[in-house]
């Protein structure tokens, strides 16, 4: 009898570790001092945590933003959280992820109708792709679902996250960024 039990522990064991094998995932996290933004922005948009994972069989990237505060679901003003890719061999940042409340009184880029949450693929060169992407905005969670051929399905990438009160073509930097300086590496 004990053969038979030390034969199913060890198909268990197989199991176990076909099941929960990191290839399912890969994972960079990076980590952001909470309230270092100015004492007068709002809570939502200071980065707390910032993660990028890749879903090995799905073909997707999720790229997530935890923020010290909820976000509101009708932001007051402009507001956007986008991560920055830098691609080897391209311009620095030569892709944006963003996922922003905003109309085009705000961003003429923005998509048409009075202020909502959208999604845009931004490009060093050539106008904003909308609604490239999936994205949920949910409490103090941010995450944008994304195809990795958007920005050329790159085996690696240098990336940082940043969150915005005013959009980027005013001139103003971001009101956080994580890393707060350089970037972070992901190798798929």
């Amino acid at each position: 009898m004990s053969r038979y039990v030390r034969l199913l522990f060890a198909i268990l064991a197989v199991h176990a570790l076909i099941f929960s094998s990191t290839a399912a995932a890969r994972t960079d996290v990076i980590v952001d001092a909470q309230g270092d933004v100015a004492v007068s922005d709002p809570a939502y948009v200071d980065i707390v945590q910032a993660r990028v994972t890749e879903q090995v069989g799905r073909d997707t990237l999720v790229f997530q933003i935890e923020l010290a505060g909820a976000v509101p679901d009708s932001p007051s003003g402009f507001v956007a959280f986008n991560p920055v890719i830098d691609t080897p061999g391209g311009p620095t940042g030569d892709f944006g992820l963003v996922v922003r409340w905003c109309s085009q009184a705000t961003v003429p880029a923005c998509g048409p109708g009075p202020a909502h949450w959208e999604s845009a693929l931004i490009l060093a060169a050539g106008a904003p792709v909308l609604n490239a992407f999936a994205f949920d905005v949910n409490g103090a969670t941010v995450k944008m679902y994304v195809h990795p051929t958007l920005f050329g399905n790159p085996a690696s990438f240098s990336w940082r996250a940043s969150s915005r009160l005013f959009p980027a073509s005013t001139g103003q930097p971001p009101t956080d960024l994580a890393p707060n300086s350089g970037w972070s590496d992901f190798t798929r």
